[in-house]
């Protein structure tokens, strides 16, 4: 069971090397316990933070360690996910189900303390009692 850490993996790493805090094992590790792909998704350019539920979270690659997902363009989170330089993807299980629910709701405010979060030393927001999270450079 991987429990919440600072590690960085990158959503995309075109012709650059990014140097990883996660090993191979342990990135393949974390998306053999989160088969079924549905995470919530926070960031912050500056103004606040955002989450939102998706349900296409996938590792691409464990050497480097690459995950994606994608995003509607209507979602109300899609402006600052765009601009952010990093997100934290919450891979959920089905102790999570209600933080989901909630993620998904429009109109909610997420950050409400409904679900307990903190900012991380870097801004982003990480939901407290989620199995596995991971801070990603996009």
């Amino acid at each position: 069971m991987f429990h919440a850490y600072p590690a960085e993996t990158w959503l995309d790493a075109p012709e650059q090397s990014f140097p990883s805090s996660l090993s191979a094992d342990e990135f393949k590790a974390l998306f053999r316990g989160h088969p079924g792909g549905v995470a919530v998704i926070t960031a912050d350019a500056g103004e606040g933070p955002v989450a939102l539920t998706v349900s296409s979270v996938v590792s691409v690659s464990a050497e480097p360690p690459l995950l994606i997902f994608s995003v509607s363009a209507l979602s109300s989170a899609s402006e600052v996910l765009s601009r952010a330089d990093t997100v934290v993807v919450h891979l959920l299980d089905a102790h999570d189900v209600d933080l989901a629910k909630f993620g998904a709701t429009p109109g909610a405010d997420r950050f409400d303390q409904t679900h307990r979060w903190s900012p991380l030393a870097t801004g982003e927001a990480v939901y407290e009692d989620v199995r596995a999270w991971v801070r990603c450079a996009v």
